[in-house]
């Protein structure tokens, strides 16, 4: 048992490097959207240079409009169901340097199984065929 331990956190502490280390951006958000998370890639992708830039900032905004809802409801399914999805939307010129992105939502449950925030994972796919 004292192997599995130790190997969890060999890894945990990997993990943590690349979460902070890749290009992708992360981020983790509380029930009513409210950033709790970013890491290095998120805020370069979009140009947040420090804390008080995180705590003014609505990453919604940076979503055209017209994708604005799908998310929302994706996010609502998240938490009220704990449900994965999908979204690909395009951002404002000034909300990202990426001009498409596909992202991923994913639940963050505790031990008893209750939604506690969102995971949402995006890539930059401007470049990809559509």
């Amino acid at each position: 048992m004292d192997n599995f331990l130790e190997n969890e956190q060999k890894y945990r502490e990997i993990i943590g490097d690349i979460i902070e280390n890749t290009s992708l951006c992360i981020k983790v958000f509380d029930e009513k959207m409210n950033l709790i998370f970013i890491n290095k890639g998120g805020r370069e992708e979009h140009f947040i240079k420090d804390d008080e830039d995180i705590r003014k900032w609505n990453w919604l905004k940076t979503v055209k409009e017209q994708y604005q809802m799908e998310v929302v409801e994706k996010f609502q399914r998240a938490f009220l169901r704990g449900e994965s999805s999908v979204a690909e939307f395009e951002h404002t010129p000034e909300g990202s340097s990426h001009k498409w992105c596909l992202g991923l939502l994913s639940p963050i449950k505790d031990k008893e199984g209750k939604v506690k925030s969102v995971l949402f994972l995006s890539i930059d796919i401007s470049n990809s065929p559509r």
